[in-house]
């Protein structure tokens, strides 16, 4: 989804809390996935979480977890996306 959104014209920044996206792949996997994401031109944000959203006139602002500093990061789009696995 965020290669498409980012194909579309947008600025696309990826906040994952793990050390990868894509969980179900192995690390080795993911990192061809990371790399892709890096050519395309996406801010991909390992290790790091969502401490609050601010909604301002300028949009919307997600302050990040970054070894425990709040990092600002201006957005006008929020998609939030939750994985469950049922083991």
């Amino acid at each position: 989804m965020a290669e498409n959104l980012h194909d579309q014209g947008l600025d696309i920044a990826v906040v994952e809390m793990a050390n990868q996206v894509m969980a179900p792949l192995d690390y080795s996997m993911a990192a061809i996935v990371h790399q892709q994401l890096i050519e395309k031109k996406v801010d991909l944000r390992l290790e790091d979480g969502v401490l609050r959203f601010e909604e301002t006139d300028g949009g919307i602002i997600v302050h990040l977890k970054l070894l425990y500093m709040t990092l600002p990061l201006p957005l006008k789009y929020i998609i939030i996306t939750l994985c469950y696995m049922m083991i």
